[in-house]
This record gives structure tokens, sequence and C-alpha cells, in this order.
């Protein structure tokens, strides 16, 4: 269970192995209705950690690729609406960000959104 904040009226938590949230305090489960709940239940069950220091992507327009490097050999393919964690800075000009998706690589900045 993904848990957002603490106990007050408002809340919720994500229940992604059965792909419904659980809302407080009345604790009732609800199930998508749309797309666009699907995917941002999808986005939250996907999230790193959100540890200080962590920047989170949403790779929004999948497939994606992962490559070594700028330009360079492709690593693996994001092929879900997915949030990858970036790996610090970004490289090649300004336009790809490291992250540690797929073991390691840089993706382009415009595969990325950030919330």
């Amino acid at each position: 269970m993904v848990n957002f904040g603490g106990a007050e009226e408002g809340n919720s938590g994500a229940n992604c192995r059965q792909n419904t949230w659980l809302t407080y305090p009345e604790k009732a489960t609800h199930s998508p209705q749309s797309q666009s709940t699907t995917d941002m239940l999808k986005i939250v069950c996907t999230a790193p950690s959100f540890n200080d220091g962590i920047s989170v992507g949403v790779v929004f327009d999948p497939p994606s690729k992962i490559r070594e490097k700028p330009n360079g050999k492709v690593v693996c393919t994001i092929r879900d609406l997915t949030a990858i964690e970036l790996a610090g800075g970004i490289t090649g000009g300004g336009e790809w960000y490291r992250t540690k998706a797929c073991g390691g690589g840089v993706i382009h900045k415009s595969q990325i959104r950030f919330n």
C-alpha cells in the first residue's frame, strides 16, 4: 500500500497489487473508471521512493529509449507509462537526463515530464 498523507480527511492509499485505492476516513475502496485514473495509478505504483535528493520523471508517451550516452546505444525501451528515477543533472548539451532506469543511462528530455 502506498500512503499519501496522514489519516486526515481526503487522504488515500494505493493498493498496487489490486489496482485500487482506499480513501480515508471512510475507508472506501475505489477502482479506476477512466484511462486518466488508470494512468495516475500506474504512475503512483511505479514511482521510486520519494527520498530527499531523488528526482522523478514520468515517461508520458512510450515507447521511450534509455541509452548508454546521448545518441548512444539503446540500453532498453520503456514501453509503459512509468515513473522513473533521475540520477542527477542534465547532460549532452542540456537535452538528456541521467537515469537509473534499466540499470543506468540517459533519456531525452522530450520523453519525460515532471509533476
